[in-house]
């Protein structure tokens, strides 16, 4: 049976309604059809989170429910402070405003930052969603994602079929983060490392946590903008230089969490990698996830 990271019951608590929050400020990045503002006056800053429709609110919702339970297990992630309905009957969710910087941009900018705090942190939330295992996840959600991702990316279909002749068993089911790209870690001053925009995957497994961090480490995908924009110049090698030390420190945590991992996280890494295409925007960005696709399978062991 899998170990459930349970709510304590003071954190369920929350208040429901139409109050307004403070005056808009700016629009932050949204995912996956959300809308995320930031809110400040009076002397209070917050985050407003909502449903993009009415027919997305449970999913926002849950990743409400999430957020509380990760912050209830002794993990940084912004408090909850409320949820609701907005006037559109859409579902929101108002967290506190944490003023910090990705763990991306701060490696891509060369930009200072304690890499063992990095380190014992994320050590410390895999080892928390490893214990919660239960079995493993079958092989045909995996195939499944795969033809999905070759029948709307056709370019994709020759990655997409070496992907799907390997190995998709014995993967471990478990809890996780589902989203956790460096872009998703805060580096705050005042409180180390915090995670945000928990979400749910297709499936959820620990090991696909590392592999995603994988895709900024091994595939590049936080620094796609040097890519397309500035490939070969200082600041292109200082990032790439970074998130090599990154990618090494991931490995080898990976070892030691379990030794199976290290061989199927080029896999893993590829398709989060390729599960982007559907978005790209343009040929150029279809062309980067490719290339870097095809170098993390050629760089596995």
């Amino acid at each position: 049976m899998r170990a459930r990271l349970n709510l304590r019951p003071e954190a369920a608590e929350s208040l429901h309604g139409l109050a307004a929050p403070p005056p808009f400020v700016r629009v932050l990045k949204g995912h996956s059809g959300a809308e995320v503002v930031l809110h400040s006056g009076a002397g209070t800053s917050l985050v407003r989170k909502t449903a993009g429709t009415p027919a997305q609110n449970e999913r926002l919702l849950r990743q409400s429910a999430r957020q509380r339970e990760l912050l209830a297990c002794g993990l940084r992630l912004p408090r909850v402070l409320r949820e609701g309905l907005d006037e559109h009957g859409r579902a929101f969710f108002e967290m506190e405003y944490v003023p910090a910087r990705s763990l991306a941009a701060i490696l891509c900018d060369a930009a200072p930052f304690d890499a063992a705090s990095v380190e014992m942190a994320l050590g410390r939330m895999l080892g928390l969603f490893q214990m919660t295992e239960d079995g493993a996840l079958p092989a045909r959600p995996f195939h499944d994602k795969l033809d999905q991702i070759a029948a709307a990316v056709p370019q994709a279909s020759a990655l997409t079929a070496r992907l799907r002749a390997m190995d998709w068993e014995g993967i471990p089911s478990s809890q996780g983060h589902d989203d956790l790209t460096l872009e998703n870690i805060l580096v705050c001053p005042s409180r180390g490392l915090v995670f945000i925009d928990c979400d749910e995957a297709f499936v959820s497994s620990w090991w696909l946590d590392v592999a995603k961090l994988c895709q900024d480490a091994m595939g590049h995908w936080c620094m796609r903008a040097l890519y397309l924009n500035r490939p070969g110049s200082v600041a292109w090698l200082n990032a790439r230089q970074r998130l090599d030390r990154m990618a090494q420190m991931l490995g080898a945590m990976a070892a030691r969490l379990d030794p199976r991992l290290p061989a199927r996280l080029a896999q893993l890494t590829a398709l989060h990698l390729l599960r982007t295409l559907p978005y790209a925007r343009d040929a150029a960005l279809t062309a980067f996830v490719l290339a870097r696709a095809a170098h993390v399978l050629k760089e596995s062991p």
